[in-house]
């Protein structure tokens, strides 16, 4: 849900309830900051429920663009995280190809397979749904 649409539910809210809604800046500064509420825990609750070795692996690609701290970018290539967030491409041969070479690359980070089974795809906030 966008931030807009937010601040309009809490007026709704407020109204309902018969109380006061807030200013139109203030409600949006509540907003914005319950969403950065929101992904702070949500990336603190995520990085709980990950191994040490998992987390010795993320570090990695983020200090070094490759899972086990191989492979460092250079001379412009794109990291390891950019190559994840790309979008696959027109259909053809390569592409499926190329997303079965990233999935096999983030099998080796080792993820728990229930990661992610208590959020819902509309449970994320708009920055950490927004990242790319």
């Amino acid at each position: 849900m966008s931030r807009d649409r937010l601040v309009e539910a809490v007026v709704a809210r407020c109204r309902n309830d018969h109380i006061e809604p807030p200013a139109p800046a203030r409600g949006r500064r509540l907003v914005g900051r319950a969403m950065k509420d929101f992904d702070t825990r949500f990336c603190r609750t995520t990085v709980d429920r990950l191994s040490h070795m998992t987390r010795s692996r993320l570090e990695d690609v983020v200090a070094n663009g490759e899972p086990g701290g191989e492979g460092a970018v250079a001379g412009g290539g794109r990291s390891f995280l950019s190559e994840l967030k790309t979008d696959p491409g027109a259909p053809g041969l390569e592409s499926p190809l190329a997303e079965v070479n990233k999935l096999e690359r983030v099998r080796t980070l080792d993820l728990p397979a229930d990661l992610f089974a208590d959020v819902s795809a509309g449970g994320f906030s708009g920055s950490v749904r927004g990242v790319r």
